[in-house]
């Protein structure tokens, strides 16, 4: 952790990796590790640590929101670069995280339908 409170996050990695290896059930390194990759912009990464959160403790509502933000997040650069099908998974995988923040769902709803949409080719932007 001190390595990434110095702003060394390759060795903050390689830490929590040890940590890992050491404790592959302590769901808190994993955390750290997402919290990590997170600063330097590794979504896919953290959102894979995020989810050994999610295996190790099921009811860890933190981690579950956390995952459905990185999926949404990936899914918007997915749309923005008009990769649509790729944005509508990871859409789809959000609103499959959280199914209870009705202003998060909403949102994620209009977002797949803005998806489909492109798809079929019926919206305004195509």
């Amino acid at each position: 952790m001190r390595a990434l409170a110095a702003g060394d996050v390759t060795q903050a990695i390689l830490e929590f990796s040890k940590a890992i290896f050491f404790a592959p059930d302590y769901a808190e390194f994993y955390c750290n590790r997402a919290q990590a990759y997170l600063s330097i912009c590794d979504l896919k990464s953290a959102l894979l640590n995020l989810k050994q959160v999610q295996r190790i403790d099921a009811n860890d509502r933190a981690a579950r929101v956390k995952v459905a933000y990185l999926h949404y997040l990936i899914g918007q650069s997915f749309l923005d670069n008009m990769q649509l099908e790729s944005a509508l998974h990871c859409f789809e995988e959000a609103i499959d995280c959280i199914k209870t923040n009705s202003a998060f769902l909403i949102r994620k709803y209009v977002l797949c339908d803005s998806c489909c949409l492109l798809l079929s080719g019926r919206s305004h932007y195509s």
